[in-house]
């Protein structure tokens, strides 16, 4: 049976989930659109109301931590299979445009604040802000090959996740980089191997 109090904040009245794996981290790993094979664990584990107290993601794999955080499973699915079929998702048009190949703003910065009620891309910020758990995401500075980090503290609105978890990938035609409040940076995962277009 699911462990929930009860969160009165906002418009949202989400239950909040009690930390019932605190000595677990759960680690999610990045990998682009692959991410759509691991997208189901994330359901998985929603259902199965699986709630580590710290969880951590890497590249595409801050999608999922986010979408397990926010402890929605259709949003978890979508974001991973649904939203390749969305008009914007992108294409030459958006290339040919300047938000890359694949529609980056759109897709990071303005989806997350407007998507319409039904839409499975809709975000509930206040069971987001509600959860207990501890959310760490990474990327990698690619002036300097250091870790920059960010945590729930550094997310004062639904724009801040999406810019947080947005690409950034090693081929700058393929997504245009987020602005960020300190220098460019790639993901970590490709920045590890080095990889270059």
């Amino acid at each position: 049976m699911c462990e929930t109090e009860t969160v009165m904040s906002g418009t949202s009245n989400a239950p909040s989930p009690v930390i019932n794996q605190p000595d677990v981290a759960l680690i999610f790993e990045g990998g682009g659109m692959r991410n759509s094979y691991t997208a189901p664990v994330v359901v998985e584990l929603l259902a199965r109301n699986l709630n580590f107290g710290k969880v951590y993601g890497i590249s595409a794999g801050s999608s999922h931590t986010v979408n397990y955080l926010v402890r929605d499973a259709a949003r978890a699915r979508a974001s991973f299979v649904e939203l390749v079929q969305y008009p914007r998702f992108g294409g030459w048009g958006s290339f040919l445009r300047g938000t890359g190949y694949f529609n980056g703003p759109y897709l990071y910065e303005e989806l997350i604040e407007t998507a319409p009620p039904g839409d499975p891309m809709r975000f509930d910020w206040d069971t987001f802000r509600a959860n207990p758990a501890d959310l760490h995401i990474e990327a990698m500075d690619w002036d300097t090959g250091e870790t920059v980090a960010w945590t729930k503290a550094d997310m004062t609105r639904a724009r801040d996740v999406g810019l947080w978890c947005a690409p950034r990938p090693p081929c700058p035609f393929s997504c245009r980089p987020p602005p960020l409040p300190a220098a460019p940076t790639w993901t970590a995962a490709w920045a590890t191997v080095g990889a270059f277009c």
